[in-house]
């Protein structure tokens, strides 16, 4: 990713009964259908983490997740979740 200095992430958020699921999405990318085909990874994983916390013990519950984005010297983008 060259041109990681003009990369951003900007924090979407979920809300539907049950759930508030906070994730990140990048935004900036020169190449937008890579850019694309990040958030749409970034999305599917939260909900299936939210899907998989929602009926873990055979009941539905409140779900809530958060996140901390990460990023190295190799321009390596790291998202931490927490459901």
């Amino acid at each position: 990713m060259g041109n990681s200095s003009c990369v951003s992430i900007v924090e979407r958020t979920v809300h539907i009964p049950s759930i508030c699921a906070r994730y990140p999405e990048v935004a900036g990318m020169e190449d937008e259908t890579v850019q694309g085909r990040i958030n749409e990874l970034i999305q599917g994983k939260v909900y299936k983490l939210i899907k998989g916390q929602m009926f873990k013990t055979g009941q539905e519950k409140k779900v809530w997740s958060d996140f901390a984005v990460k990023t190295n010297g190799l321009d390596i983008l790291s998202i931490l979740f927490k459901v």
